[in-house]
């Protein structure tokens, strides 16, 4: 289930791989995009930390140069990673006195079911985001990710000109604006998920996602 991965020999990581760099190749590339290499996908080289830095250091880097992760490294060899689900495991044992309506996106885009594939994945690589509701009637039916229709796309279980409905996730996981932000981390960490959809009387009033959780809460903790 990891969105990033460090590809390398010998310990050194040489490049990194995410979820988006995949995303890209598939919309740029069709159906040869399976035999692209590695170093014709990924987008940026890795950037790292020494292993004796600290949380407020990882924080930092990720925020400064808006990153999904950062990995550990010691005299150059790599020995973990630090993702933004990482540090939402943190967030939910901080109490931060803010609430999820500071660190939420407002008025998300939002995607129909008849959708294609090859359009939510453009919606968001255009918007910078990874996760997008799901509409059916003017109704919120659901919520997809870059992931969901990655993996599917990669199994063959849908194709990029398909509707969206294999890459859906139904009655999605929901959370109030006024709930504290480390109640949304513990949410997410206990489920697993990457976002929670938000609703103010039944209405979808924002999304917020790990990336919301670090570049607003944790990041402003540690500024």
């Amino acid at each position: 289930r990891a969105r990033h991965l460090p590809v390398g020999s010998g310990g050194v990581a040489s490049y990194m791989i995410s979820i988006r760099d995949v995303a890209r190749a598939m919309l740029g590339h069709d159906a040869s995009w399976r035999t692209l290499r590695v170093s014709d996908v990924a987008a940026t080289p890795p950037v790292s930390l020494e292993a004796g830095s600290t949380i407020s250091d990882a924080v930092k880097l990720m925020a400064r140069r808006y990153l999904g992760s950062v990995l550990v490294t010691s005299s150059g060899t790599v020995e973990g990673i630090v993702t933004e689900r990482d540090l939402v495991r943190l967030t939910a044992d901080i109490t931060t006195h803010r609430r999820v309506y500071d660190a939420m996106t407002l008025d998300p885009r939002v995607a129909d079911l008849s959708t294609t594939a090859r359009g939510a994945l453009s919606t968001m690589i255009s918007g910078s985001f990874r996760h997008l509701p799901v509409a059916s009637g003017g109704s919120i039916v659901g919520i997809t990710s870059m992931r969901d229709i990655v993996s599917r796309v990669a199994e063959g279980r849908m194709g990029l000109d398909d509707p969206l409905r294999p890459a859906v996730t139904y009655d999605p996981l929901t959370i109030d604006p006024s709930a504290s932000s480390e109640e949304a981390a513990r949410f997410m960490s206990s489920r697993d998920v990457g976002s929670l959809l938000v609703l103010d009387a039944g209405r979808l009033v924002g999304i917020v996602t790990e990336r919301d959780l670090v570049l607003r809460v944790l990041a402003k903790l540690v500024s």
